[in-house]
């Protein structure tokens, strides 16, 4: 008897406190809202400088690369041909990056086309010393 008691108090309790903690206006009118047709064929943009920045370091190394190369090269060092295909990679990543940030029409344009003259210069500085 006791148990049945104690259901009939805690139930209406419980249920009691399940409202909502916040207030409730009733006037609030309900909005249908139709979904919108997202365009999915027009190209998203970036709107970052990595490729821009990343050119201009890659130059950047590949002409403190120049020097360590031209540095071994004069000390017969046999590591300077090593130094040199990173010289070279260094240079013609600098002028890709570059020229397809500003293919791609991003933010960092001017740093995008001084990373590839950098590396267009560097690299025909590596060619023209052989």
């Amino acid at each position: 008897m006791k148990k049945i008691l104690f259901l009939f108090i805690i139930l209406p309790t419980v249920t009691n406190m399940s409202y909502a903690s916040f207030p409730v206006t009733e006037d609030l009118k309900s909005e249908i809202i139709e979904e919108a047709i997202v365009d999915t064929e027009t190209p998203r943009r970036q709107d970052t400088y990595v490729y821009a920045i990343l050119s201009f370091l890659l130059a950047l190394f590949g002409f403190f690369m120049i020097f360590i190369t031209f540095a071994a090269a004069y000390g017969q060092d046999a590591k300077s041909g090593f130094y040199l295909v990173i010289t070279i990679a260094a240079m013609i990543a600098a002028v890709v990056l570059g020229l397809t940030n500003i293919f791609r029409k991003e933010k960092g344009y001017f740093l995008s086309l001084l990373g590839s003259l950098l590396g267009l210069l560097g690299f025909i500085m590596i060619i023209g010393s052989k």
